[in-house]
């Protein structure tokens, strides 16, 4: 993800971000990314990839789920992928 904080200090330009906690916006393309955010937000995803590998291993038993679970985009047409 593109970052301009370095380039909107640069020309004086403010930004500011209101949010309702803490991590409610862990990464931004304005403000400045902080490791702790960064940690936060892989954490997130990572924890979201387990719980869409684990819903696929329950629906599509057969499939080798280390196979296709790389994050690549998979299309379907004319049927579902539940089918």
């Amino acid at each position: 993800m593109p970052n301009f904080n370095k380039l909107l200090k640069k020309h004086d330009i403010e930004f500011e971000q209101l949010t309702a906690g803490e991590f409610k916006r862990t990464l931004t393309m304005f403000g400045e990314n902080t490791d702790k955010a960064r940690e936060k937000f892989l954490s997130e995803l990572e924890e979201t990839h387990t719980l869409f590998k684990d819903f696929i291993a329950e629906h599509r038993p057969s499939l080798e789920l280390e196979k296709v679970a790389t994050g690549e985009h998979w299309l379907v047409t004319r049927r579902f992928l539940w089918d």
